[in-house]
């Protein structure tokens, strides 16, 4: 008993003198998958397409304190028709502030090397998610579908904390276009995904060390009285 007291005795005086918060954090973790497809295989018609994660200034992050954010999503210099492509980025914080935002880029193009028109149903698929955790925490995944001249569609996620934790869409855009003999079309589909994170440690309310203070005095005090019994 008397070395269980002790242990007690020891470990709560290690952990008024060495802890006075509780430690807090805040994290999202965020994707997007894409795919283009079109409704025929039509001869003498080219298409490429690619993928790039955009740099400064379209990618950016700020951070003051201990925050950190993962966003490693290489090129695709031959992304194929049907072919789903994930674009992810992930951050978090535990002490401090941070805001991230990071561009990835497609581009489709078509050329018709025939020699005849040809009306062509180009369809875009999307799933896009948002997921957050932690203290404060807010994540949003914008898609912006594009052609040469104007916007397509575009479709925005938000997940935030205190709020919804997790949000998350799906579905497709059609576009469709005609294509003469001899020309060149390109569609663009930009996705933009956010994260703004806040985490501070907590004081441990009062109550806490008002209770910590006074197990220690209670084990104090039968210390004291066993060892008075004892010199006795």
């Amino acid at each position: 008993m008397k070395i269980i007291i002790k242990m007690l005795f020891t470990l709560i005086g290690i952990a008024m003198l060495g802890i006075t918060n509780v430690q807090a954090s805040s994290s999202f973790n965020s994707q997007s998958a894409i795919s283009f497809s079109i409704d025929n295989i039509y001869t003498g018609l080219s298409v490429t397409g690619s993928f790039a994660q955009a740099g400064s200034p379209d990618s950016f992050v700020f951070t003051t304190g201990d925050g950190s954010v993962t966003a490693n999503n290489p090129p695709v210099l031959s992304l194929p028709l049907n072919s789903s492509h994930i674009f992810t980025v992930s951050g978090n914080v535990s002490d401090g502030d941070l805001t991230s935002s990071h561009l990835g880029r497609y581009e489709l193009g078509f050329t018709n090397n025939s020699a005849q028109s040809y009306d062509i149903n180009l369809t875009l698929s999307y799933d896009l998610l948002a997921n957050t955790a932690g203290q404060f925490a807010n994540s949003d995944v914008i898609l912006d579908f594009l052609d040469d001249t104007s916007t397509l569609g575009n479709v925005w996620i938000n997940a935030a904390l205190p709020g919804l934790a997790n949000d998350g869409a799906n579905g497709s855009k059609g576009a469709p276009f005609t294509l003469d003999p001899g020309l060149s079309k390109k569609f663009y589909a930009d996705v933009t995904i956010y994260g703004n994170l806040q985490a501070s440690p907590v004081p441990l309310p009062a109550a806490v060390w008002s209770f910590l203070a006074g197990l220690l005095g209670i084990l104090g005090l039968k210390k004291h009285k066993t060892g008075s019994t004892k010199t006795a």
